[in-house]
């Protein structure tokens, strides 16, 4: 009895727990809000695609797209102009690059990363995935500050 008692303290070593119990119940909490938002999502991606909301999901499949040229110039960023473009695609987001476009590959490596995130925060964001601060949920938080 004696070793199970000391395995059960070890394992609540360093975590911000009184007991198993108060462990389990943290992690069953966590659990249910990782399921919420998890269908949130896939709801979102299966409503996204009906014929009425055909506009919104138009948006993150044209995507985030970057070129250079005249400012004055009233061309789409197509062809040579396109440097680069993130967008959601069937499964994921993807970037393409336009490498006849720019001969910087510093320049285009930022762009990449920089649009790819916004688009990505922005897309998951919408989707319900991203986690902000005021997602979780007091009492939880509060244990691990």
């Amino acid at each position: 009895m004696k070793k199970s008692y000391q395995q059960t303290k070890d394992k609540l070593k360093g975590l911000p727990f009184g007991s198993v119990r108060e462990m389990n119940v943290a992690e069953k909490q966590i659990a249910l809000e990782n399921w919420k938002r998890l269908t949130r999502y896939r709801d979102f991606n299966s409503q996204i695609k009906k014929e009425e909301f055909q506009d919104v999901y138009s948006e993150f499949t044209t995507g985030f797209l970057c070129g250079h040229g005249d400012e004055n110039s009233s061309a789409e960023l197509e062809g040579d102009a396109s440097l680069l473009r993130v967008f959601k695609a069937e499964k994921g987001i993807q970037i393409k690059v336009n490498h006849k476009a720019s001969n910087d590959p510093k320049l285009i490596s930022g762009l990449a990363s920089d649009l790819a995130l916004a688009f990505g925060k922005l897309f998951y964001q919408i989707g319900g995935l991203n986690l902000s601060e005021s997602d979780i949920p007091e009492e939880l938080a509060a244990k691990f500050k």
